[in-house]
């Protein structure tokens, strides 16, 4: 996963797979919902809203089942 903050680009390899709530809303995020996303199986609360995302939810993303 690629974190940019302030113009600044990080790549982030490892995420942290326990975390239960993230909320990106708000952020002027476009393009899709990073796969990755698929990997933190504990999720329990997602918010994307108030972006442009455009594109179908993968089906990885639906089969988070605490979500």
């Amino acid at each position: 996963m690629t974190i940019t903050n302030k113009g600044m680009e990080m790549e982030c390899p490892n995420i942290i797979q326990t975390l239960a709530a993230i909320d990106f809303s708000g952020n002027r995020f476009d393009g899709e919902i990073p796969e990755s996303i698929r990997k933190l199986k504990e999720l329990q609360l997602l918010n994307f809203s108030n972006n442009n995302l455009a594109g179908r939810i993968s089906v990885a993303i639906a089969k988070l089942t605490n979500l």
